[in-house]
């Protein structure tokens, strides 16, 4: 503990080798004064003076000051002595379901979080006299959660901090990895994770991930995806993503399973949050949305989809082709618009607002207030799902002549194409003619099944 010291200084060191006072309690939470702009005992250069104790608390009744370290403060300012960075340090030091406070400032280190904590930040904005912001200094992820919680209330938090410009092959704004065997409860809270090399959260792992919150976040203008959880994944349940942007990210806003090799996935749930204009690169299956091989439960509630140009808006894609499909779990889209332009890559007919495939039973699809109102070639494709569908109050808005609202398609022998009931479904465009030509069903192939108004 260094406090009670005149202004004269707590630490005033005049040689020229730095000097480390980090791990004490300085007379303030709100760091040393003197060569810095803390409240507490004055300290000269050439002081290393990070991380410090929030309080002059004595844990142990043994002789000499044992502090807590179960919040601990780091300022970029700081001289750094030792080899790890200045919140690595922290990281490291801080008692399990601890905090460490990062001061505002850029953090040029890459960070690795393997016990269930809090890393609080002091905003995501850009500005680093007021946001915490992390620059890696190598190629790699710029926050690495290897740590798991415990429980809802006892999660591993990240917070209130900006992630950008990681790099190479695994530059992850943020990247969970299990070399345990599990993450779990993990919370990334108000987090602008952008314009990083890969995704803006990403998960790297063949085991089991569950129980992840993303609220108020930014996931926008990565390589990659804003959110990808990848097709090695063993299993995967729970994610709730709320309030949050996920903008022009390379191929996908939020991608799950992409090459549908993965068999245990479900509990996606979306609601309050916006995508525009991912898929930048128009890659097949490049969109907003894009969930693949899955046969879980899922749920889209007040989401805003508008795309600039992708392949697909929504694509929800059951596991298996052909007769060898599964039913669908329960899928939700309440208040889901879907705007904005999409397009076909060269050489692929199948461009839409909204792509269901590979089901058979889809008794579980509701549709509440769902409007699809993008200039794509098609607003829902519909390709091998076997049982009849019904859309409930979806509205097709689209504005553009050549667009058609439903198409119902085969690809190969073995698929099928069930009803599309549309009884309840409100088609904008009707005035143009009859809505029979807006469609593609069995009166153009009488292989396909029926829309029906």
């Amino acid at each position: 503990s260094i406090s009670g010291n005149l202004s004269a200084g707590g630490v005033n060191n005049q040689s020229p080798v730095l000097v480390d006072a980090s791990r004490n309690w300085g007379g303030s939470a709100s760091g040393p004064g003197g060569a810095y702009t803390g409240s507490g005992n004055a300290v000269s250069m050439k002081v290393d003076f990070t991380p410090w104790l929030n309080s002059a608390a004595d844990t142990s009744p043994l002789l000499g000051f044992q502090g807590s370290f179960s919040v601990l403060n780091v300022d970029d300012n700081s001289p750094q002595s030792g080899t790890a960075g200045r919140l690595q340090e922290a990281v490291d030091l801080v008692t399990v379901g601890g905090t460490v406070a990062a001061r505002a400032g850029t953090y040029a280190e890459n960070v690795t979080t393997d016990k269930r904590m809090t890393l609080d930040g002091t905003g995501k904005g850009a500005n680093p006299a007021v946001d915490t912001i992390i620059d890696p200094a190598l190629d790699g992820p710029g926050i690495l959660v290897t740590g798991s919680g415990v429980s809802n209330a006892q999660r591993l938090t990240v917070r209130d901090l900006r992630v950008t410009g990681s790099t190479g092959a695994d530059g992850d704004g943020l990247r969970i990895e299990t070399p345990l065997g599990l993450a779990e409860y993990l919370r990334f809270q108000n987090v602008a994770s952008v314009a990083n090399a890969g995704s803006g959260i990403a998960i790297n792992s063949s085991d089991t991930v569950r129980f992840l919150h993303v609220l108020n976040s930014d996931l926008s203008s990565n390589a990659n995806a804003g959110f990808r959880i990848p097709s090695s994944i063993g299993s995967f349940d729970t994610l709730d993503l709320t309030n949050s942007t996920i903008n022009a990210n390379g191929i996908a806003g939020l991608s799950v399973n992409p090459s549908s090799s993965a068999t245990d996935i479900t509990n996606l749930h979306v609601s309050s949050t916006t995508f525009t204009g991912n898929g930048t690169s128009l890659a097949v299956g490049s969109g907003d949305v894009s969930i693949n091989g899955f046969n879980g439960d899922a749920s889209f509630t007040n989401v805003t989809i508008t795309g600039g140009g992708a392949h697909i808006g929504l694509q929800i894609r059951g596991a298996g082709s052909g007769a060898a499909v599964g039913n669908a779990g329960s899928i939700s889209l309440t208040n889901v618009t879907i705007q904005g332009t999409y397009a076909n890559p060269p050489g692929f007919t199948d461009s839409a607002a909204l792509f269901i495939r590979n089901f058979d039973d889809v008794s579980g699809f509701s549709f509440t207030n769902v409007v699809l109102n993008a200039a794509a070639p098609t607003g829902l494709y519909l390709r091998n799902v076997r049982q009849e569908l019904y859309l409930g109050d979806m509205q097709f808005t689209g504005a553009v002549p050549a667009q058609r609202d439903v198409v119902l398609a085969e690809a190969a022998v073995d698929e099928e194409s069930g009803n599309v009931n549309a009884i309840d479904a409100f088609f904008a465009l009707v005035g143009m003619g009859d809505p029979e030509d807006r469609v593609t069903d069995l009166d153009d192939d009488p292989a396909l099944g029926d829309v029906y108004f």
